[in-house]
């Protein structure tokens, strides 16, 4: 889940759905991207989904953040429960395609330092880098084409991060330091900043226009008890929808 603060609420977007507006740029952006790198970058996330529908879960197996007093977001999530998500998600993500498979190993491999805890992991990821490296025809994935449609992937998530943590509202003290207006991808660097609530500006974009429309649920910002808590507010909440605008534009303001 994806959690932005906001000064009276917090507005919840599903993992997923950032992933489709991830899709939705690389697809504005060019033409000429590969049907596989497509479905990499929108599906990225999709191993969340039953981590997002909070309301079908026994709430004690929700990890609940004690000091923040919400359910975890994707950011402060304890890595052996992220392990949880990814480790099944990436038979998902292979079985769709076995590209798909390779970029999101080398994606999900890259969050984890090397320590004991992630050992067996990052061992399981690379076995199925070099698997799936074989089956494609790749010496390895550090292939040229593999890296460049890494580096879309992770650019293409950035974006979407920007729109889904640094909307206007958000508290944009909050958000990481990582999520930034200023990227650049092959050469071409953009510069992101908002027009209006709905309609954000990108100097440097190179594609066409795009529209999308991202699902969201607005709860009361307060501390909550426990996980429990949480979903029922979570779940009481009107899914609402930001109809989006992503506009080409001469300057930064």
């Amino acid at each position: 889940m994806i959690l932005q603060n906001r000064e009276d609420t917090i507005r919840c977007i599903r993992q997923h759905d950032h992933g489709l507006l991830s899709g939705e740029f690389a697809r504005a952006w060019s033409d000429d991207y590969a049907l596989e790198l497509l479905l990499a970058i929108s599906l990225h996330d999709l191993a969340w989904g039953a981590h997002n529908a909070l309301d079908t879960h026994d709430p004690t197996w929700i990890p609940f953040n004690e000091e923040e007093g919400r359910v975890h977001d994707f950011i402060t999530m304890p890595g052996e429960r992220k392990l949880e998500v990814y480790e099944p998600g990436h038979d998902v993500y292979e079985a769709i395609h076995p590209y798909v498979g390779l970029l999101l190993s080398l994606h999900y491999g890259s969050f984890f330092p090397e320590s004991p805890a992630y050992k067996a992991y990052l061992e399981d990821i690379e076995r199925r880098k070099k698997r799936l490296c074989e089956q494609l025809g790749y010496e390895s994935a550090q292939d040229e084409r593999v890296q460049l449609d890494w580096e879309r992937l992770k650019f293409f998530d950035l974006l979407s991060l920007f729109v889904c943590l640094r909307a206007p509202g958000a508290r944009l003290e909050d958000a990481p330091a990582w999520i930034r207006g200023d990227l650049e991808l092959e050469g071409c660097a953009v510069e992101l900043s908002w027009r209006s609530e709905d309609v954000l500006g990108i100097k440097g974009w190179p594609g066409r226009a795009l529209r999308f429309d991202l699902p969201y649920r607005d709860i009361p910002m307060r501390r909550y008890e426990d996980a429990a808590d949480f979903v029922e507010e979570w779940s009481g909440a009107t899914e609402r929808v930001w109809s989006l605008r992503v506009e080409a534009t001469d300057s930064g303001a």
